[in-house]
């Protein structure tokens, strides 16, 4: 077997480039539809009600999706991270195809939910895994990064296409993206590091060691059933904040008074902020522990959401530029966080109570999907959606430092 140490660039980096090329692919569909969403309120003329369904029936086409997972990377790793693309371009194309047709638009958003649920962290996790024992951390750190990378470049891009060209255009240029992501997949993505005749960065019996020495084993965590139930509640809750509301940052801000393409350009602003913060939170677990960190980035992101519900009544676009680059700090923790959390407080049944919390988190999103389209059409404005994703992420967030203090008296 060649021997990884005389090649001066792993290829898992290629890999981990290609998870972020992937990621920013699929984000078109989850945060990159607050300036899709808009622009079909404004240009098809859909109610809020309606355009928020698109994302109710995403996330549930999601949801169930995901229970097949198991089945679905039978296919192989490689196949089914390009058939997550196949589904992405297909959910553009249809929705390019129905015009004014919202029964093709919903059928739109349920391929879209196939490539939300295949097309995320779960095969990105699976892959890194096989490639990097060493740097893992940076190597995801730099997958989810895809993320900020859709903000930064695609908010403006997309809101541009529909402001001179209309929302058709705009759709083909998304479709497009996934076709050629899915290309580069199929050519560059190598499922294991033995096809290439090499081995994990680090080696196979790569032991990370802290400094000072090799640290003793961590003795095994274990929750009660009640603050199990506690945390899942928790991921639940932040669920109902997180991809809801920035699919809806967009309409937020536009119907507050503020202008379409300026709002593309704050984010841009932040998806840089984002793919900073990604970085900033792992280096941050491992210098002050999850526990702190989690109430910096959930203290921070919940003060972004109040900001974005405050704009409603004092537009302007400094307080947006300010509300967006909060969020963006404190963002990670809703999607980094919970993993964190089961190693630290039930690390004995890790996997179990993992797939717990994905479960109710992925519930909590189809809860947070539709409500803001409704608030909205009652009320005249996104302020209530946005005040209910600042008390859903604080009081996830509560739930957990409770639940740490509970393992601290054991």
């Amino acid at each position: 077997m060649t021997d990884t140490k005389k090649f001066k660039f792993h290829y898992g980096w290629v890999i981990a480039i290609c998870c972020m090329l992937m990621m920013c692919s699929t984000a078109l569909i989850s945060s990159g539809m607050s300036t899709n969403l808009n622009a079909m309120r404004q240009q098809l003329g859909f109610t809020n009600t309606q355009t928020s369904l698109v994302l109710t029936i995403r996330s549930l086409s999601a949801f169930f999706a995901a229970l097949l997972a198991n089945y679905y990377y039978k296919i192989g790793l490689k196949r089914g991270m390009v058939c997550a693309m196949v589904f992405g371009a297909l959910a553009f194309a249809l929705f390019t195809l129905a015009g004014r047709n919202i029964v093709i638009i919903y059928i739109g958003a349920v391929m879209s939910g196939f490539c939300y649920s295949y097309g995320m962290m779960m095969p990105i996790s699976m892959i890194l895994k096989n490639w990097f024992n060493k740097s893992r951390g940076i190597a995801l750190a730099i997958a989810s990064g895809g993320t900020g990378l859709m903000s930064v470049i695609f908010a403006p891009l997309v809101q541009s296409t529909v402001n001179n060209k209309g929302i058709k255009e705009a759709f083909l240029l998304q479709a497009a993206f996934m076709v050629f992501v899915g290309l580069l997949l199929a050519v560059f993505i190598v499922e294991k590091p033995e096809e290439k005749g090499m081995e994990p960065l680090g080696g196979k019996d790569f032991t990370p060691v802290k400094k000072g020495g090799n640290a003793a084993p961590r003795e095994a965590t274990e929750l009660s059933f009640f603050w199990i139930l506690a945390i899942v509640a928790a991921t639940a809750s932040i669920g109902i904040g997180t991809s809801p509301a920035s699919a809806n940052f967009t309409n937020n801000l536009v119907t507050a008074g503020l202008d379409a393409m300026t709002v593309a350009k704050a984010l841009s602003v932040y998806g840089f902020m984002l793919i900073g913060s990604k970085l900033l939170y792992g280096v941050c677990v491992d210098r002050l522990g999850t526990f702190k960190t989690t109430l910096i980035f959930g203290t921070v992101v919940s003060a972004g959401m109040f900001l974005l519900y405050i704009v409603n009544f004092f537009p302007g676009d400094l307080l947006m530029y300010i509300a967006l680059i909060v969020v963006g700090f404190g963002t990670p923790v809703q999607t980094l966080g919970y993993p964190n959390w089961i190693v630290d407080l039930d690390s004995a049944h890790y996997n179990k109570s993992l797939v717990k919390c994905q479960t109710g988190y992925q519930l909590g999103a189809v809860v947070g999907s539709f409500l803001p389209g409704i608030i909205a059409d009652r009320t005249g404005s996104y302020a209530g959606a946005f005040f209910m994703f600042f008390a859903v992420n604080a009081i996830g967030i509560i739930i957990v430092f409770f639940a740490y203090k509970s393992q601290k008296k054991r």
